[in-house]
């Protein structure tokens, strides 16, 4: 079957690894500045691929999900394999717009100059990406955690806090609307 004969059809062969699956929805999304951003939208493809990834996730992935879940990071509200336009951030905060990636091994050569593209076009629709390797999410666990809470800080107009992240349930009261009306300001 050609590819001219897929463009046409509403089933697409999937992407070889690391490609970037086509637009396909018409739909509107929104930017972190608020603007409205059609490429930010995802299509059918990208939607499923993103629930079979929840389905197959990785042990770092695991470990950090625990931390990032149910708003534990001081309320900051992250979804696991979000799509994102033609991407799948591993996770994603909408309020802060902040992708998190877990690189393991295979994140080298090609791979890694994938990477920068994608990070190209997440950083020009306003959504900051930070990346850390496997292992340091397996053995550096907390300060995974700590530089993620600095960087949504940061991103949230917040004065970034010397402490280390609070305990699930500790201090995570009130925190998404104060954010929320930070960003609706600028």
């Amino acid at each position: 079957m050609s590819l001219a004969h897929h463009a046409n059809s509403s089933e697409l062969p999937p992407p070889r690894a690391g490609e970037v699956a086509a637009q396909r929805s018409e739909g509107e999304s929104r930017n972190y500045a608020g603007k409205s951003d059609p490429t930010l939208r995802s299509n059918p493809y990208t939607q499923q691929r993103a629930t079979q990834l929840r389905a197959e996730t990785t042990l770092p992935e695991r470990l950090l999900w625990s931390k990032l879940r149910s708003k534990q990071l001081l309320g900051f509200r992250f979804r696991r394999q979000h799509p994102l336009g033609p991407y799948i951030a591993d996770f994603y905060c909408h309020e802060t717009a902040l992708v998190i990636e877990v690189d393991g091994q295979r994140h080298v050569g090609e791979r890694k100059l994938r990477d920068m593209d994608r990070d190209a076009w997440m950083h020009e629709r306003g959504i900051d990406v930070l990346r850390f390797t496997s292992y340091q999410v397996r053995d550096e666990l907390d300060v995974v955690c700590a530089t993620i809470l600095r960087r949504c800080r940061v991103r949230c107009g917040e004065a970034p806090h010397p402490s280390p992240p609070p305990h699930a349930g500790e201090g995570a009261r009130g925190r998404d609307s104060e954010c929320s009306r930070k960003n609706s300001k600028t």
